[in-house]
């Protein structure tokens, strides 16, 4: 409730479609999804940052991208299945963001 869910539903239902098909179980809880509580944490107003809107972007897409590499424990195959991308464009992401 806490994240403003900046793409909206389709954010939110691309999360949750993650979520669910990484789950076994019959319930879904934010142990599965990885870099939510980072997200609420990590956040920062607006108001108060001196970036741009892309800057903001690229902070955050790195941050989520190493937070699925540590949740995947380095498997990159596995981390792009958390991220919902495919393995080559996490390499070109990875190459981007100067992510070993």
């Amino acid at each position: 409730m806490k994240h403003t869910w900046p793409g909206n539903v389709r954010e939110l239902q691309n999360v949750l479609e993650r979520a669910a098909n990484l789950k076994s179980g019959d319930y879904i809880d934010s142990e599965d999804i990885p870099f939510f509580g980072q997200i609420i944490e990590e956040k920062v107003p607006i108001q108060q940052s001196k970036l741009s809107y892309k800057d903001k972007i690229h902070a955050n897409e790195k941050d989520i991208i190493i937070s699925a590499l540590k949740e995947a424990k380095g498997n990159k195959t596995q981390a792009s299945l958390l991220l919902g991308i495919s393995r080559p464009w996490l390499y070109t992401k990875m190459k981007q963001y100067n992510i070993e």
